[in-house]
């Protein structure tokens, strides 16, 4: 279901127009996602590690939150798409497992990042 996809530290993995088409797990390395704001500068939003996914959201609810998420360094990612992930909603423990996460996320979304 997944496939891997490799990225040079500084790498564009996917920008704002895309999201809400993949999840993605980071296998190894480190991710920053981050917003362009009308100004021109980049905010980031959040960090992602090994062992850590994201775009989980918007393939739940068909919602996006748009960004740019880049490599820090070199880094591994599997991704998996809509079909495929909602295939895996469907083992309840696996479900579980993502609405502990939601819940999580949304109790430190007002953490400095």
């Amino acid at each position: 279901m997944f496939k891997e996809r490799k990225y040079k530290r500084n790498e564009i993995i996917f920008v704002e127009e895309n999201t809400g088409q993949y999840m993605y797990v980071v296998k190894e390395g480190r991710v920053k996602a981050s917003r362009t704001l009308p100004n021109g500068r980049e905010t980031i939003l959040s960090f992602h590690k090994e062992g850590e996914y994201f775009g989980e959201m918007s393939l739940i609810d068909g919602e996006t939150a748009p960004a740019n998420v880049t490599a820090v360094v070199a880094t591994t990612i599997l991704v998996i798409d809509r079909r495929d992930f909602s295939s895996l909603l469907e083992i309840p423990e696996i479900n579980n497992m993502f609405l502990k996460m939601l819940c999580k996320r949304c109790r430190r979304s007002g953490e400095p990042v």
